[in-house]
C-alpha cells in the first residue's frame, strides 16, 4: 500500500514538473519567436472583429485598420505576413474562425500570380511561426511546403519551430521582450517616399493569361472552401506595381472569381483613389503613410456603404481601438513633426474632389 502511494506521488510530481516545464517552454518560445502583423491578430478578444483581411504585405502596409475604425466604427483584423503564400490563406481563415466570427473576409490576390516554389525559409516562417500549434497549422505547413523544393524530411523544422529557435537564447536582446512599436492593430506605418514610374489607368490592360496548374488549383480549392463554409468574401487587387505578365494573370483570376459570384475590386483601375506615384509609395510595390491614408479612407468608405457593419465607437469594450489610433497619431508626429489629422483631412478633400 505504501509503495503504491509512493508510486502515485511520483507520478503527480512528474506531471507537475512537466506542466511547469511546458509553461516555461511556451513563455520562452514566445520571447524567441517572430513578432509580426500576423501575431497581432491573435491578441484581439474573441468575437470582436467585424472583418478579417488576409494576404501578403500589401494588407498590413496599405490598410490602416484603426483609421477605418475612427471613421466608421467597424473593426478589421489584419491576418497578414510578408510574402504570404496563397496556399496558406484557406488555413488562415480556418484558424481565424476559432477566435472570430467576422461578417466579411477580404482576400488580397497579389501572390496568386507568383510561382509557388519561390518562397524562402524566412518568408514561409513569417506566416507559419505566428500561428498557434494545431492540426490546422500542420496541414497549412504541409500543403504549403509541398510546392517548394524541399524534401519531406526537411519539414520538421517548420512543424516544430523550436528546433529552429532553440539556440536563439544566445542572441536575445531587449527587442525580444517588447512589441514592434510601428505596428498599430497590425498596420505598419512608413513615412519614406520613393518616386516611381507612374502606372496610370491605361497601363492596366484587359489581356488574359491562364494561371499555372498549381496556382489554379490553389485558387480553386480556396473558392471551394469559401463556398462550402458559405463565407461572405471580397477579393482585392491592391494599388501597386505589377509586371505585364502578372496583370494578364490577374485578369484571368478576376474572371474566375466572378464566375463563382464573388466580387473583386481592382484598385489599379479606380481613378478616384488619388494615389500619386511620386509621393505615395515607399518602394515599387508598397504605399507609404500618405498613400495608405488615401487607400484606407476610400476602401473604408466603400465597406461602410456596401456592407452592414456595426459602429463600435461608443462601446467601452472597444477602447483599445481608440487608444491605438491615438498612439498612431503620436508616432506619426514623432516621425514627421506634423499632425496626422491634417493628413486625413487633406486626403479626404482630395478623394471628395475626384
Amino acid at each position: 500500500m505504501l509503495e503504491r502511494k509512493f508510486f502515485m506521488l511520483k507520478i503527480v510530481k512528474t506531471a507537475i514538473f512537466l506542466v511547469i516545464l511546458f509553461i516555461l517552454w511556451v513563455g520562452i518560445f514566445k520571447i524567441l519567436w517572430i513578432k509580426d502583423s500576423t501575431s497581432e491578430f491573435f491578441k484581439e478578444p474573441k468575437n470582436t472583429l467585424d472583418i478579417v483581411y488576409v494576404g501578403a504585405s500589401n494588407v498590413y502596409i496599405h490598410f490602416n485598420s484603426s483609421l477605418a475604425y475612427k471613421k466608421y466604427g467597424f473593426t478589421t483584423g489584419i491576418l497578414s505576413a510578408g510574402a504570404q503564400t496563397p496556399v496558406a490563406i484557406e488555413y488562415l481563415i480556418k484558424e481565424s474562425q476559432k477566435y472570430q466570427s467576422p461578417s466579411l473576409y477580404i482576400i488580397d490576390l497579389t501572390k496568386f500570380v507568383n510561382n509557388l516554389n519561390i518562397y524562402t525559409e524566412g518568408e514561409f516562417r513569417n506566416t507559419f511561426d505566428a500561428i498557434p500549434f494545431s492540426w490546422n497549422r500542420f496541414e497549412m505547413i504541409n500543403n504549403s511546403l509541398k510546392y517548394s523544393n524541399l524534401k519531406s524530411d526537411e519539414y520538421m523544422n517548420y512543424y516544430f519551430s523550436f528546433f529552429k529557435y532553440h539556440n536563439s537564447w544566445k542572441k536575445i536582446t531587449k527587442q525580444n521582450f517588447i512589441e514592434p512599436e510601428e505596428l498599430f492593430k497590425g498596420f505598419l506605418l512608413n513615412t519614406e517616399t520613393l518616386e516611381r514610374k507612374s502606372q496610370n489607368i491605361g497601363y492596366w490592360n484587359k489581356e488574359i493569361e491562364s494561371l499555372e496548374k498549381d496556382n489554379y488549383n490553389v485558387l480553386n480549392n480556396l473558392l471551394n472552401y469559401l463556398d462550402k463554409e458559405n463565407l461572405n468574401c471580397l477579393f482585392v487587387i491592391p494599388k501597386r506595381g505589377f509586371y505585364l505578365s502578372e496583370i494578364k494573370k490577374m485578369n484571368f483570376i478576376s474572371k474566375e472569381i466572378k464566375k463563382r459570384n464573388y466580387s473583386v475590386i481592382n484598385f489599379n483601375e479606380i481613378e478616384d483613389l488619388s494615389i500619386n506615384s511620386d509621393n505615395d509609395f515607399y518602394n515599387l510595390f508598397h504605399l507609404n503613410i500618405y498613400g495608405s491614408t488615401k487607400y484606407t479612407l476610400y476602401f473604408a468608405k466603400y465597406l461602410h456603404e456596401h456592407y452592414d457593419l456595426p459602429d463600435h465607437r461608443n462601446d467601452k469594450k472597444y477602447n483599445s481601438w481608440d487608444k491605438t489610433y491615438e498612439k498612431l497619431k503620436e508616432h506619426y508626429k514623432e516621425l514627421t513633426q506634423k499632425d496626422f489629422e491634417e493628413l486625413v483631412e487633406e486626403s479626404t478633400l482630395l478623394l471628395n474632389n475626384n
